[in-house]
């Protein structure tokens, strides 16, 4: 019973987070690009997961399925730009405010890299199919250390 009733408490934290990054992804302006083929590895992955550790323990079946849909939504969620900061998967608080450096890298005409450096080891990036300038245009107005890397 005691497990049953641990299973159920993970899934609910599950659900507190999905409902969480639901809301965060509301407040997306700019939408970053999202990999068709990571899309179906990770259902491909999901469905191999299930098939491998299928439980036949209720308990332990609810905590499987758990994982398996936080892994599927992780995959499927939105990122992007915000009013007021970054959405991506796994940060509560993507304020603009609390990233030393902001670096933005063209790779080609229409595809932006943009590197958030909250300090020397933690980072993390968001991957565009729009022009750098509008990347520029947009985060230009929120008074950021915001820095450009060319390709030499």
């Amino acid at each position: 019973m005691s497990n049953l009733i641990e299973s159920i408490v993970m899934c609910l934290f599950i659900l507190l987070l999905l409902v969480h990054q639901i809301k965060e992804q509301q407040q997306i302006i700019l939408y970053s690009n999202m990999s068709i083929m990571r899309r179906i590895l990770a259902v491909g992955l999901g469905i191999t997961i299930l098939y491998v550790f299928w439980q036949n323990d209720t308990p332990d079946l609810i905590k499987l399925v758990g994982l398996v849909v936080l892994l599927i939504f992780s995959i499927f969620s939105k990122e992007g730009l915000g009013k007021d900061g970054f959405v991506k998967f796994g940060i509560f608080s993507g304020d603009y405010k609390k990233y030393k450096t902001i670096e933005i890298e063209e790779f080609s005409e229409n595809k932006t890299l943009v590197i958030f450096n909250q300090s020397k080891n933690q980072r993390h990036t968001i991957f565009f199919d729009i022009p750098v300038k509008e990347v520029i245009e947009f985060l230009s107005d929120k008074n950021l250390d915001i820095h450009l890397n060319t390709a030499e």
